[in-house]
């Protein structure tokens, strides 16, 4: 069986208007439990890249179908969100991790899951929320441009780490400071955001596919 062409599972993390343009890759919505399986039995794709994935909505793919992908010669690249995740459990197998998320979760900067998780419109991949990785991100950004204290960073992770992800924003995390006696940081709102981790992530997921493709179809 000779697969050609790739495949990439993206939501909430990378919008459309965002994504880079590639050939010969399939652009499907978080991956979700089964969906591997049937790639697998198709036979079309050399390179699936993994960023978004389901959590709560449906059941998340499962470490053995990263398995079954891996033992059928399908390249696995992960990064950005969900797909960081199972790169760094299954990276002894030959997932390849990319991105900062899969670099912190490796070396357990982070452990929770839950600082990835958003709550988003399945139709258009709008989200609702933003996810606790980025504000980390965002203020160890601020922290290292000495716009910020590390007292003040520190107020803002765990801030948002006390809220549940689908409550998480930056408005809220200004809101709670706020109602809590805390620091005012509406003025620091628009620098926060400009700081998308797991956007960036994505888009390294994009480059490394199309690398990996290119590769393939040079051999």
């Amino acid at each position: 069986m000779t697969r050609r062409g790739a495949c990439i599972f993206v939501g909430p993390s990378l919008s459309t208007a965002t994504r880079p343009a590639c050939s010969r890759v399939d652009i499907y919505p978080p991956i979700r439990r089964g969906q591997l399986v049937q790639i697998v039995e198709a036979g079309e794709h050399a390179v699936v890249g993994i960023i978004d994935g389901v959590f709560d909505q449906h059941l998340a793919v499962s470490p053995r179908e990263i398995l079954l992908a891996l033992s059928a010669g399908i390249i696995v690249i992960g990064g950005g969100s969900m797909g960081a995740l199972r790169a760094v459990e299954l990276e002894g197998a030959g997932v390849q991790g990319v991105g900062q998320v899969f670099e912190w979760y490796r070396a357990g900067v982070i452990i929770d899951e839950d600082e990835l998780a958003v709550r988003f419109d399945p139709e258009s991949g709008r989200c609702f929320c933003d996810p606790l990785v980025n504000i980390r991100a965002s203020c160890a950004a601020l922290r290292a441009r000495d716009r910020i204290s590390s007292d003040l960073a520190s107020a803002i992770v765990e801030t948002a780490k006390g809220l549940h992800y689908s409550l998480r924003s930056y408005n809220a995390v200004a809101a709670t400071l706020r109602r809590n006696g805390g620091p005012d940081i509406c003025y620091l709102l628009a620098e926060l955001r400009e700081f998308d981790l797991k956007a960036r992530d994505a888009a390294r997921v994009f480059e490394r596919v199309a690398l990996q493709l290119a590769q393939q179809e040079g051999a």
